[in-house]
């Protein structure tokens, strides 16, 4: 009897299992399509105009930018009742006083209340159930660098971005670095993913001036990827490091308080990650801009948010520069179809 049992078990638990990861894999479909709510709220009250990716270096990224729009009110209200003047904000004339933009975010996240911080790292629709849940906030492993990046809230998805040197080139740089997406006119203006800094004189968290409209996705809003889940190897969830190299799982509020938690790049020389433990790139961590793209912890694939608001799973062997770099070219013209 006993035997029989164990051989039962054995034959339903791989069943339960698989119907488990189902049920996470729907949810996190369901997050993104949340994202994707947001997004085309955001274009409905703006008057066509696309959400920035980020407002300027130091400032609100999109994951702020889009809170009121897909029903994160209280939080987005604690941004903006003790973010102004602080972290999330430059003065008139762009300066950060107080510090560069990393330390002045670490002061302000080390002055919230354990109750906001809670509050923060409990946004449901920021984490993929297959990776984690609960209150989730990245550790700061180092704050005495040059640039201490501090903790924070954390999301498993990222807008996609195309690196500066994608269209044509094999061979990944470093240039897609949020400091220079942000200050150099050379790179962010041959950004061709679908969102880009705003750059915009008196762009701020009190007032978001978006820089395109819907036109800028000249492609289609269903040929456009614009979301996905992004991968942190296991070993890595919730630490936050104090150089831009190895930043791994940093909070999505600000560029330099989240280089790696609200956008990631899609090049040629990329693949999708295939699992918890897999690394993209150097195992020893030496080299995370290469280590770290977008995969997902569903096995075999991953989680994309399209354009027009509908989410798609893709393989994780799907060609990068046939099929994932096309789809999150804006400006290329082709016309490609998802396996």
């Amino acid at each position: 009897m006993i035997a029989i049992i164990g051989v039962l078990i054995a034959i339903l638990l791989p069943a339960v299992q698989a119907a488990r990861e189902a049920s996470k894999r729907t949810q996190c479909s369901n997050n993104l399509r949340q994202f994707g709510l947001g997004v085309h709220n955001f274009i409905s009250a703006n008057n066509d105009m696309l959400p920035p990716l980020l407002l300027h270096n130091g400032r609100p990224s999109i994951m702020v930018l889009l809170m009121p729009f897909y029903e994160q009110n209280a939080q987005y209200d604690i941004i903006m009742r003790y973010g102004r003047d602080k972290a999330l904000q430059h003065d008139a004339s762009g300066n950060t006083p107080g510090g560069n933009e990393c330390q002045r975010y670490l002061a302000w996240w080390n002055a919230l209340t354990q109750e906001y911080k809670t509050q923060l790292g409990s946004i449901a629709m920021w984490k993929c159930p297959s990776r984690r849940s609960g209150i989730q906030i990245s550790t700061d492993v180092s704050a005495t660098g040059t640039w201490p990046v501090g903790p924070g809230p954390v999301s498993d998805y990222a807008a996609t971005i195309l690196w500066s040197d994608a269209v044509g080139s094999t061979t990944p740089t470093t240039a897609w670095v949020n400091h220079y997406i942000s200050n150099q006119a050379s790179h962010y203006n041959n950004n061709y993913g679908p969102f880009r800094v705003s750059m915009l004189a008196g762009s701020s968290i009190d007032s978001c001036i978006p820089r395109d409209s819907i036109s800028w996705w000249s492609d289609g809003f269903t040929n456009q990827l614009i979301f996905g889940e992004h991968h942190i190897p296991k070993n890595r969830l919730n630490v936050c490091r104090d150089d831009w190299w190895t930043q791994v799982d940093c909070s999505a509020l600000t560029s330099h308080g989240a280089v790696r938690g609200y956008v990631y790049p899609v090049h040629p020389a990329y693949r999708l990650a295939r699992g918890p433990g897999d690394y993209t790139g150097d195992s020893n961590d030496q080299s995370p801009l290469t280590g770290y793209g977008f995969g997902s912890y569903h096995p075999g694939t991953c989680n994309f948010l399209v354009g027009d608001g509908s989410v798609r799973s893709v393989n994780s062997s799907v060609s990068m520069s046939s099929i994932l770099v096309p789809l999150v070219n804006t400006r290329d013209g082709a016309v490609v179809m998802l396996p």
